[in-house]
């Protein structure tokens, strides 16, 4: 069996083709799954073949990526938590809560 190339748009769009939505989405999902390397703040990190060759670390949920393990997992240390409300999104929900009363 030969191995997906799930970093080529003319792969995927080939094999949503010819699997089908469902399948496709299944078999992609298990393909990110399995490509995470580590968790850092909550945070996956995937290892992902980066544009220049090699690999390339994408810091999931923070639209950031770096060529080394190391530099994915700082960026993800000094961003806040996973999950956490961003402190400036959290204020506006509050203020605009306080204004409905």
């Amino acid at each position: 069996m030969t191995k997906t190339d799930w970093d080529s748009p003319r792969v995927r769009a080939e094999l949503m083709r010819k699997l089908g939505r469902q399948e496709y989405q299944r078999q992609y999902e298990e393909h990110l799954s399995s490509s995470i390397v580590a968790t850092e703040n909550g945070y996956p990190i995937r290892m992902i073949r980066a544009p220049r060759g090699g690999p390339m670390y994408v810091v999931v949920g923070l639209g950031r990526a770096d060529y080394s393990l190391e530099g994915a997992q700082a960026i993800a240390r000094d961003a806040p938590k996973a999950g956490a409300a961003p402190k400036v999104q959290a204020d506006a929900i509050h203020q605009h809560n306080a204004t409905k009363h």
